[in-house]
């Protein structure tokens, strides 16, 4: 996997709606011929909405549990795994569509708090090489081989599609983030719940995935699926 950084004035303008979606969330320091930005309110908002959506346990349950959750299991029949990853701005979900002694194949979907972006892929998980970026070594362990960023042309792909329409049909004005923001890491900027020595990506801004990815991930699909919204 390739993955590029840019600068937030890059984001502005390539992607000035979703942008607009950041800026309000997080402290971005922009320089030289863009007009300087710091938002020192926007992660006091954020924290707000992962307090009143992850932290209050009823809330969670009432919500996201029963009313989101529950009810994509009743629409497609898939047990749903709970895929929420501790105090970070999103929801998450996970369906094992495959499993043996080899991978396991599931379907991974995130919704954030943030304006209702939200993300789905299919991922083969297995016994994988990567890369530490603390100790400088690659080492062994669980994750992803391969990833399917849009819907394939299989069987999955019409479960992937159908979670993508309920996902629309639930929340008002939801709007899908394509793969390739999981692989444009923001200049200068780091997100408060992930420890990392690298830039954190604008996907981590919305989701925390919890991904492992193999060294050499390989990647299926259209990394630009539904880019046109967000232009």
């Amino acid at each position: 996997m390739q993955f590029k950084t840019c600068k937030i004035s890059e984001i502005i303008d390539l992607y000035p709606k979703l942008f607009e979606s950041l800026r309000k969330y997080y402290p971005f320091e922009i320089t030289k011929d863009k007009k300087d930005y710091y938002n020192f309110n926007g992660l006091k908002l954020l924290n707000s909405i992962i307090e009143t959506n992850i932290i209050s346990e009823q809330q969670f349950h009432d919500k996201w549990v029963k009313g989101f959750l529950d009810k994509i299991h009743n629409s497609t029949n898939y047990k749903i795994i709970g895929a929420t990853y501790g105090i970070v701005p999103n929801i998450g979900g996970r369906i094992i569509l495959e499993e043996n002694q080899d991978h396991t194949l599931e379907l991974h979907f995130f919704v954030s708090l943030i304006e209702n972006y939200y993300s789905i892929q299919i991922v083969k998980i297995c016994e994988i090489q990567y890369y530490n970026s603390y100790l400088k070594i690659i080492k062994s362990g669980k994750g992803l081989k391969e990833i399917y960023v849009s819907p394939p042309d299989n069987k999955y792909g019409e479960l992937f599609n159908k979670i993508d329409n309920f996902i629309c049909s639930e929340l008002n004005g939801a709007k899908f983030l394509p793969f390739r923001f999981d692989l444009v890491r923001i200049e200068n900027f780091q997100v408060f719940y992930k420890d990392t020595i690298d830039y954190s990506t604008i996907s981590d801004c919305f989701f925390h995935k919890g991904f492992l990815y193999d060294k050499d991930c390989s990647i299926f699909g259209d990394i630009d699926y539904k880019i046109s919204y967000l232009k």
